[in-house]
């Protein structure tokens, strides 16, 4: 179990799931030596206890985890941990119905949010670096052009 899970578990949240985006490519470390981060996880979890955690049944079964490459091409930012927009989006379709409402406490590049919009969701997100809140903001904004402002909610 992950540090976020118990804190998740210790401010009364329910754990419901673990993913895992196991990178095909991994960027090195500076002084190459050790491992690679070569892992990413999403934790799924609700406050109340009990609650139902939606699962879109016509998708079916679906495995924990994703083997890909680390975002390239015109997706890519310089954020250095960039999530993959065809997982955030997978995960979305997966577990959150539109009208629902996405809370992303570490937004970094906007991936999340710009998933959350292609799909009918709002969202709330955060991102503590002042230089990667203002290029995650201008990358949800451009990418999500006429985004009407209520959907949109950046801390």
């Amino acid at each position: 179990m992950s540090f976020i899970e118990y804190l998740l578990k210790d401010i009364g949240f329910h754990v419901r799931s673990t993913l895992v985006w196991c990178k095909t490519n991994p960027c090195p470390q500076i002084y190459k030596i050790g491992y690679m981060s070569s892992t990413e996880f999403c934790i799924f979890a609700t406050k109340q206890k009990g609650a139902k955690h939606y699962w879109n049944v016509e998708r079916g079964q679906r495995q924990s985890h994703w083997i890909k490459p680390i975002c390239q091409g015109n997706e890519r930012t310089q954020h250095p941990t960039q999530k993959r927009l065809d997982i955030a989006e997978d995960m979305i379709l997966q577990s959150a119905q539109k009208g629902n409402v996405l809370l992303d406490p570490f937004a970094g590049s906007g991936t999340f949010a710009i998933a959350a919009y292609n799909n009918g969701l709002k969202f709330i997100c955060f991102e503590k670096d002042g230089d990667i809140f203002k290029m995650g903001r201008k990358r949800v904004e451009v990418t999500t052009a006429q985004m009407n402002l209520f959907n949109f909610i950046w801390c």
